[in-house]
């Protein structure tokens, strides 16, 4: 029902037939957000995110991208991450 909208404005993309998430945004260039994780941001996108008002909507859907996104120390990936955007972690 929402896809449409978390493709324009976020970049997730949806195959509704299917039921299965078919891209992710880029937030930063050659970074991956842990995948182990995806489950948990589904599941918190359903339930956190308030869907009846757009302006809430908006900074649900944002906040729950950022915490995906997040750069989690002790990760060798983390690593990979230049250190001006490590620090701001």
């Amino acid at each position: 029902e929402k896809g449409s909208m978390l493709n324009t404005y976020f970049g997730l993309r949806f195959d509704s037939a299917e039921g299965t998430l078919t891209s992710i945004p880029e937030l930063l260039d050659n970074y991956l957000p842990d995948m182990r994780l995806l489950p948990m941001f589904l599941l918190r996108l359903a339930i956190q995110v308030d869907w009846s008002e757009e302006e809430k909507c908006f900074a649900g859907v944002a906040t729950e991208l950022a915490e995906w996104y997040m750069v989690r120390p002790g990760r060798a990936w983390a690593d990979m991450i230049p250190s001006e955007l490590r620090e701001l972690a």
